[in-house]
């Protein structure tokens, strides 16, 4: 999930207030480091398609400072990508010494890993129209982190459809 492009206006920011605020990919990437720097959380409304479809875009996400926390499989973090520069929240699925491998849920690919030290904060609320929504961000995540790293999501999803239409076909015909 980017944060770069949202609407035609660029990334927004959400204000203390609750007010929209439009930026730059740039300015959110610094308004954002600098916030979790001081070890404060920032919120930012997202768009895109990679981590559907658990965040959405225009989900508001509030992102935490890394700190001390121990980030696990199924975290979701926040990190710039190099190229092109942007924010990226991404889920962990995979842990070694000194890297993260974070993939979107949607995407493909992974991210590749990711240097501890590169993580700028991980996902600690996630709003959709005004809503908490929490499934993704509990126990569950292990689950999600399992399949997404070693498949497709949709894929794995739509076999799991199939199968209990047709189970579902047969009770109703038995």
């Amino acid at each position: 999930m980017n944060a770069q492009v949202f609407e035609q206006r660029g990334p927004s920011f959400v204000s203390k207030e609750s007010k929209e605020i439009f930026l730059s990919s740039d300015d959110l990437i610094s308004l954002l480091k600098a916030t979790l720097d001081k070890g404060s959380c920032c919120r930012f409304v997202v768009k895109g398609f990679s981590m559907h479809p658990f965040i959405k875009s225009k989900d508001v996400l509030t992102i935490s400072p890394v700190g001390n926390k121990r980030l696990a499989i199924g975290d979701v973090v926040a990190f710039i990508s190099e190229r092109p520069k942007q924010l990226i929240v991404h889920r962990i699925v995979k842990v070694t010494d000194d890297f993260y491998m974070v993939k979107g849920d949607n995407s493909l690919c992974s991210d590749g890993l990711i240097p501890k030290e590169d993580i700028l904060g991980y996902v600690v609320k996630q709003k959709r129209s005004g809503k908490d929504v929490c499934f993704g961000l509990g126990s569950e995540k292990y689950v999600i982190a399992f399949i997404s790293f070693y498949t497709h999501f949709f894929v794995v999803l739509s076999f799991f459809l199939k199968i209990i239409r047709f189970i579902v076909r047969k009770f109703k015909n038995a």
